[in-house]
């Protein structure tokens, strides 16, 4: 058995949203397409996505060309930073990113700690899809 964690394809980046409602450009729709012939040797019984639109599709597109079922999945999204303001210089967000998990307890970007968003992947909190 496996459990392959898979990033969400490129999202469009519209800096006028929160990057929790980016969604995929047409370029990188097409991205999944090799991203499911790379996954088919592992013959994978579904696909379960967060609830963002950037991962739903990813996972979608993906599921549908290997034929298999994909769900969503509540909590599991990336540290929510919801109304966060976008960081065009990666620097910068490099730096806010280091100090998260440096400081996991405090708020230091967006609107839960990093020992928050960790806490929603412990065992007892653990997602369950739905369709």
């Amino acid at each position: 058995n496996h459990l392959i964690l898979i990033k969400h394809a490129m999202p469009h980046i519209n800096t006028s949203k929160s990057s929790r409602d980016w969604e995929l450009s047409p370029e990188e729709r097409q991205s999944c397409i090799p991203l499911a012939e790379a996954l088919k040797p592992y013959s994978l019984q579904q696909m379960i996505t967060s609830d963002e639109p950037k991962a739903r599709d990813t996972g979608q597109i993906t599921a549908n060309h290997l034929n298999i079922p994909c769900t969503i999945a509540p909590n599991l999204h990336e540290h929510d930073c919801q109304g966060a303001p976008f960081l065009s210089d990666k620097t910068e967000f490099h730096t806010i990113i280091k100090t998260l998990f440096d400081q996991p307890n405090d708020f230091i970007f967006g609107n839960e700690t990093a020992s928050q968003a960790c806490e929603r992947f412990t065992p007892s909190n653990r997602p369950r899809a739905h369709k």
